[in-house]
């Protein structure tokens, strides 16, 4: 049995959106928060709504800026997948039930109190754009310009010397084998590729998916998938995985336990390296001599004594654990690697 894990930047992504107040109750503040890549935007906005401690009376229209203006709102169903890494991302904290009311969009331009007013509009812009509302029955020319001033208030009233704001990141765990793990097990969003067709409304819906493991064996091979594959792109991810040589406990990741409560112990005894891309590359393989304990380095036909740390590299691809617990099998019992396995995992 092996299991083919995803590294955790295989099925999420970061994404660093400006948020706005939209009544200027605070500076503008940029969050890098981590989403399901074939997530949809209301998961950024929920993961951006954690990051601020938005309140319960507020909601957040996400948006794009392109030269200095606001290019497009995206709404809650669409996906993030087309979204770019380099799009410049806005998200205004507005009133709940925002839509019906009257939006304003404030730009500005570099501008001094000397300029002729016909070259006003002839300036350049600059900065974010600022959104606020107003009921549609204040349209009064007063009550404009005091919801504007209100937004503006803060940077008007900030002092000269004041630091300006700093990128708040939410806290991104270390990548290690338990991480892959949890991404192998946890509910994942389906793509618009793989759209899932329901039999009562005769239509294909976006769902998701969730594997669990029933039972562990006595040798457990676990693929790391470093080859990521999209409509658009082919790429090698050669993420350092860091993943245990002793006392991997699999005890919590089985559904069905059978011999009492005993755990599920694995020990390390090979790994398969990959080096190279997509078009080739050049295997070797670690493998550990149990009768004398000690670890060897296999390339092609030179054979190395290497220490157990150094077969911990970003270049594993394959890792072989067997069970070292009270339930386990002699050693005796395991399986010689099968090279054609390597190969059929690339297909």
């Amino acid at each position: 049995m092996y299991l083919s894990l995803p590294l955790p930047s295989t099925v999420t992504r970061m994404m660093t959106v400006t948020v706005f107040s939209g009544t200027g109750d605070s500076l503008p503040m940029p969050y890098t928060v981590t989403v399901p890549k074939n997530g949809v935007c209301r998961d950024l906005c929920k993961a951006l709504s954690d990051a601020c401690c938005l309140k319960e009376s507020e909601t957040l229209l996400l948006g794009e800026v392109y030269d200095y203006r606001i290019y497009r709102y995206f709404s809650p169903l669409e996906l993030l997948h087309i979204i770019k890494d380099g799009d410049q991302l806005v998200a205004y904290k507005l009133p709940a039930g925002h839509e019906k009311l009257l939006r304003i969009e404030i730009l500005h331009r570099n501008v001094d109190r000397f300029t002729p007013e016909p070259q006003f509009n002839a300036r350049k812009l600059i900065g974010s754009p600022l959104v606020t509302c107003i009921p549609n029955d204040s349209t009064r020319k007063a009550d404009i310009y005091a919801a504007v001033s209100a937004v503006l208030a803060p940077f008007v009233r900030a002092k000269v010397h004041a630091p300006g704001f700093m990128s708040k990141k939410t806290r991104q765990e270390a990548v290690n084998l338990f991480s892959c793990l949890d991404a192998f097990l946890k509910d994942e969003p389906l793509g618009p590729d793989d759209m899932w067709y329901c039999p009562c409304c005769k239509e294909h819906r976006q769902a998701s998916k969730k594997l669990d493991l029933w039972r562990l064996p006595e040798i457990l091979v676990v693929h790391l998938k470093r080859f990521s594959y999209s409509r658009y792109m082919k790429n090698k991810l050669d993420t350092f995985v860091n993943f245990p040589i002793h006392d991997l406990d699999m005890t919590k990741y089985a559904k069905h336990t059978s011999g009492g409560d005993q755990p599920h112990i694995y020990e390390l005894y090979a790994v398969i390296n990959h080096y190279g891309g997509l078009g080739g590359g050049h295997y070797s393989a670690y493998a550990k001599l149990i009768e004398e304990d000690s670890w060897y380095h296999f390339d092609d036909s030179h054979v190395s004594t290497v220490n157990e740390e150094e077969t911990r590299t970003s270049a594993a691809y394959l890792l072989f654990y067997r069970r070292v617990d009270g339930n386990s099998c002699a050693m005796a019992d395991v399986v010689p690697v099968d090279t054609h396995m390597v190969d059929s995992l690339e297909a």
